[in-house]
C-alpha cells in the first residue's frame, strides 16, 4: 500500500463515501485512482484501480459502527428470543387508539429494551464471543479503514489488520462479552483475555432491533417492519487511533 502523506488542506470537506474516495484519488493517497463501492453486498464501500480496497466509516461521536448482522441475532439465539414479544405488539397495538400509539411504543421499546438486558447472561456465550470476533477479523480483513473525522475535520487512515483485537486475536487470546458497568443495559465489551491479561479493545456488542417498533403503529413510518440485529460498535475512537500507525489528513 502506498501512502502520499502530505497532509495538505481540503477545504471542500468530507460528507460521504463517494467525497471520501474522491478525496483520496485527489490526494493520490493510492497513486491512482479510488472508486466508490456501493450496495449492501459490498463490504468494501471504496476500491482503488490497484486492488486496495477501503472501508469508510463516519465519526462524529466518541464511536462508530462496524456491522449490524442479522446473521449474528439468528446464531446467538437473539432473533427467536425477541420475536414473541414483537408479534404480541404487533396485535396489542390494533387495540390502542391512534393518538396513543406513540405513547404506548415507546413505553414497549423500554420493555423490549430490559427484557432484552436481563437475557444477555444467556446470549453472552463464550461461543457467541468467538463467532462476533471472527466475524469483525474477517470482514474488513486486509482493508484500509478510513475515518472520517467530523468534529476535527480531519481523515484518518490505518491498515485494519493493525486493530488491537486482530493482533490480539493473531497472537492467541480469546475474545470473551462481559459488563464493564455492571448496570441492566443492552449491550456489552468485548475483551481479550490470555491467562491473567484481559484487554479492552474497545469493541462494544449491542443488541437491538433496525426500526425499532414504529413499523407496526399508525405513526408513519417509512419501514414495514423490523428484524433484530447485533450491532458492533466501536467505542472511544480516540483512543483506537491512537493505538495504531495511521496517516491523517486535513479536510
Amino acid at each position: 500500500m502506498a501512502y502520499n502523506n502530505t497532509g495538505e488542506v481540503h477545504h471542500g470537506g468530507v460528507a460521504n463515501e463517494k467525497e471520501v474516495c474522491a478525496f483520496l484519488t485527489a490526494k493520490n493517497h493510492y497513486g491512482c485512482e479510488v472508486l466508490h463501492q456501493g450496495g449492501t453486498k459490498q463490504v468494501e464501500d471504496g476500491e482503488s484501480i490497484n486492488g486496495d480496497k477501503v472501508s469508510i466509516k463516519r465519526w462524529k461521536g466518541a464511536t462508530h459502527d462496524w456491522f449490524n448482522s442479522t446473521p449474528a441475532a439468528k446464531a446467538s439465539g437473539f432473533k427467536s428470543l425477541i420475536e414473541d414479544f414483537i408479534s404480541t405488539f404487533k396485535e396489542d397495538i390494533k387495540e390502542i387508539p391512534d393518538t396513543d400509539h406513540y405513547t404506548f411504543r415507546k413505553q414497549k421499546e423500554a420493555e423490549l429494551n430490559t427484557f432484552i438486558a436481563e437475557q444477555l447472561d444467556n446470549i453472552c456465550t463464550e461461543d457467541f464471543a468467538y463467532y462476533v470476533l471472527h466475524s469483525f477479523a474477517e470482514h474488513t480483513e486486509d482493508m484500509d479503514v478510513v475515518i472520517s473525522d467530523v468534529k476535527n475535520s480531519q481523515l484518518h487512515i490505518y491498515q485494519f489488520n493493525d486493530h488491537p483485537a486482530v493482533k490480539l486475536l493473531n497472537d492467541g487470546y480469546t475474545p470473551t462479552i462481559i459488563s464493564k458497568s455492571g448496570k441492566l443495559t443492552a449491550s456489552r465489551s468485548i475483551f481479550m483475555v490470555k491467562g491473567d491479561q484481559k484487554v479492552d479493545v474497545g469493541l462494544r456488542v449491542r443488541f437491538s432491533t433496525n426500526n425499532g417498533l414504529k413499523p407496526y403503529t399508525n405513526e408513519g413510518s417509512p419501514n414495514k417492519s423490523t428484524t433484530p440485529v447485533v450491532k458492533l460498535q466501536q467505542d472511544d475512537v480516540a483512543k483506537l487511533l491512537q493505538s495504531v500507525e495511521k496517516v491523517s489528513y486535513s479536510i
